[in-house]
């Protein structure tokens, strides 16, 4: 296997790493989920509750998912509103 094909593959391999505000983001929202769980199951019914609670980890994850930040070699073109721009 020659260099060539072998920094291909590399180039090809999505990157597991977590952005970091993504993952404060998301911490964010377990806290909120959390603490508004503990005070809204006092307060209101179980399935008030649970329904915040699953709310707020749904949106926690999603972000957690949906943000990835640009590698260095990926931020040649950026595309605004659909048209290039050089």
């Amino acid at each position: 296997m020659s260099n060539k094909s072998k920094d291909q593959t590399k180039s090809t391999k999505q990157d597991p790493h977590i952005p970091p505000i993504a993952g404060g983001i998301f911490t964010v929202c377990l806290i909120i989920a959390t603490l508004g769980s503990i005070y809204l199951g006092s307060n209101v019914s179980d399935i008030s509750a649970g329904a915040w609670l699953t709310v707020w980890l749904l949106i926690g994850i999603y972000i957690l998912f949906a943000l990835k930040v640009a590698s260095q070699w990926e931020k040649a073109v950026v595309l605004r509103l659909g048209k290039f721009k050089g």
